[in-house]
């Protein structure tokens, strides 16, 4: 995953500790800075950092292509389409609490 802060003069990886496998989609959230999903061909990876660390986000998706990601701000859910396993809703405010738990413990300060 690439990021540019210039409107595409030079870009710099995100990438940090993501698997090596297919990106297919992005989300950003429009609500919390430094929040992104991605869509991998083995589920959805999420960063509270910008990218400086990536966790696990499937919550009852199996590890199957995700193509598409949509961040529906009015509900705060995250609409996801996958290949072969139909779509899912997650509900971020449900997770968000446990997101932050986990960066909070392994790095020891709020995301």
């Amino acid at each position: 995953v690439l990021q540019s802060n210039n409107l595409g003069e030079t870009w710099e990886s995100i990438s940090s500790n993501l698997p090596e496998l297919p990106v297919n989609c992005i989300a950003l959230d429009p609500e919390k800075e430094g929040h992104i999903y991605i869509g991998t061909d083995s589920g959805i990876f999420f960063t509270a950092n910008s990218g400086g660390e990536w966790i696990s986000f499937n919550h009852g998706i199996p590890n199957i292509p995700v193509t598409s990601l949509k961040i529906h701000n009015p509900t705060r859910r995250l609409i996801t389409g996958t290949y072969g396993a139909s779509a899912y809703s997650i509900v971020l405010n449900d997770y968000f609490f446990c997101i932050k738990l986990v960066f909070w413990n392994k790095y020891g300060n709020k995301p």
